[in-house]
């Protein structure tokens, strides 16, 4: 029986599959149980809130980079003069940033590499959120109406060229496995 396990797992096809199913398992687990346990809603919801903090600790300097007057009252981002952005514990792009991490998780290379990057494609996908959480409040001065559109679909597509590009350089460059030295 063993012997049988050790056989399909020797197949990388098999191992990432596997892994795959273990990442969406944690997933799974996080959103849609541990998450509604009373318990665990405090370390959860500290988390979130983290991220959160980072995201509207940054948007607001962007703003302010590109020349506009900001107000930034927690979670509420607002040019000054506009209704703003609210950022909510939706909008921190969590199940963005877990992809991103399981996708290196499940793709084969050198764990010392990944551990070196992924962080900096969390950080990519942080600043990348916090420029869309900036951009949201710019349109939000320009064109209130078209706040939901660009929310729901522009700028969301920017964190998944940034994931896509990361995964190509993990593919084609940085992940691949350094050739074995054969010993005489």
């Amino acid at each position: 029986m063993l012997k049988k396990i050790k056989e399909i797992l020797s197949n990388p096809i098999n191992t990432f599959l596997l892994k795959g199913f273990l990442v969406l398992g944690i997933w799974t687990l996080f959103t849609d149980h541990l998450e509604k346990q009373e318990w665990f809603r405090p370390f959860w919801y500290s988390f979130l809130g983290i991220i959160l903090k980072v995201l509207t600790f940054f948007a607001p300097i962007f703003l302010r980079w590109v020349g506009y007057e900001v107000i930034n009252d927690g979670p509420l981002i607002k040019i000054v003069g506009t209704p703003g952005v609210l950022v909510g514990p939706a909008c921190i792009g969590l199940g963005v940033l877990y992809g991103f991490v399981a996708l290196m998780f499940v793709y084969p290379g050198p764990l010392k590499k990944k551990l070196w990057f992924t962080p900096i494609g969390i950080f990519g996908i942080l600043v990348i959120n916090s420029i869309r959480i900036s951009s949201l409040a710019i349109t939000s001065s320009i064109n209130p109406n078209s706040v939901d559109f660009m929310h729901k679909y522009v700028f969301n597509v920017l964190a998944y060229i940034f994931i896509f590009i990361m995964w190509v350089l993990w593919v084609g460059y940085i992940g691949k496995e350094e050739p074995q030295k054969l010993k005489s």
